[in-house]
C-alpha cells in the first residue's frame, strides 16, 4: 500500500527526490524518534573499511556529520537508469525474503547528499583499482605484476603510495557523468546511490509497505 503525504513540493535545483528501503522496525523508529541514522553495528565487518572510506568522503565533500552520527545512510537516486528511478518492489533482493519492509520516498537538500555510481561502488567494496582508461588499466596491471600480486589487497601495507593510488581511483565513482564502455554506463543507464547522514520524518513524501521476495 502506498501512502501519499504531500506531493505539492517537487524536485528543484536545491532538493532531490530519493528512496530508501528499510525494515519495518526502522520505519517505526523514524515515526517515534523523528529521524533515523546508520549504525556501524549493522554493517557487515568485511564491508566496514569501504563504509568508513565513504564516510570520510562525505566529511570532505559535505562537511562533518551531526553529533553522534558516524556512518552513512544509504538511499537510491536512480535505481535502474533515468527512466526507472523509483525502486521496483516486485524484484527480489531489497531485504531478506519474507521480511516486511518500507520503501520511503523523501526530499533531501542537494548539499546534504553525496551521489555515486552503484556498480562502481563494488570496486571500493572489493578493494580493486578503478582504471580511468585501458591505458591506465594496463599500467596498473604492470605495477601489480611487479609486486607478484593478483589483487591490490595482496600488496603489503608498507607500500603506501600504491594503496593511496588505489583509494584515489575510487573517487571516480562520484562522477556520475563519467562512462567507459567496458566499466561505467552512461548517466541515463546508471544505477546511482545516495548517501546522507540522516533522514528526518519531516522529509518523507510518501511510503509503501511490502513483503520482500
Amino acid at each position: 500500500m502506498i501512502h501519499d503525504v504531500d506531493r505539492r513540493e517537487g524536485q528543484s535545483n536545491n532538493k532531490m527526490i530519493l528512496w530508501t528501503i528499510q525494515p519495518l522496525t526502522v520505519w517505526k523508529a523514524l515515526q517515534s524518534k523523528g529521524q533515523i541514522q546508520a549504525r556501524e553495528f549493522f554493517v557487515d565487518k568485511h564491508f566496514r573499511p569501504a563504509y568508513r572510506w565513504m564516510r570520510d568522503q562525505m566529511r570532505l565533500r559535505l562537511g562533518p556529520p551531526p553529533s553522534s552520527i558516524s556512518f552513512p545512510l544509504w538511499a537510491w537516486y536512480q535505481w535502474q537508469g533515468a527512466s526507472k528511478k523509483r525502486p521496483d518492489l516486485r524484484f527480489s533482493g531489497h531485504l531478506p525474503s519474507g521480511e516486511t519492509g518500507v520503501l520511503i520516498e523523501f526530499l533531501a537538500e542537494t548539499n546534504e547528499v553525496l551521489l555515486s555510481d552503484f556498480e562502481l561502488w563494488h570496486y571500493v567494496l572489493n578493494y580493486l583499482y578503478l582504471p580511468s582508461s585501458t591505458k591506465d588499466e594496463a599500467q596498473f596491471d604492470s605495477i601489480m605484476a611487479s609486486f607478484a600480486a593478483n589483487t591490490p589487497s595482496e600488496v603489503a601495507n608498507r607500500h603506501r603510495v600504491f594503496h593511496q593510488d588505489v583509494r584515489e581511483s575510487w573517487e571516480r565513482i562520484f562522477d556520475t557523468r563519467w562512462s567507459r564502455r567496458d566499466i561505467a554506463s552512461s548517466f541515463t543507464r546508471k544505477t546511482i546511490q545516495a548517501t546522507l547522514w540522516r533522514l528526518r520524518r519531516k522529509q518523507v513524501r510518501n511510503w509503501a509497505t511490502f513483503k520482500a521476495r
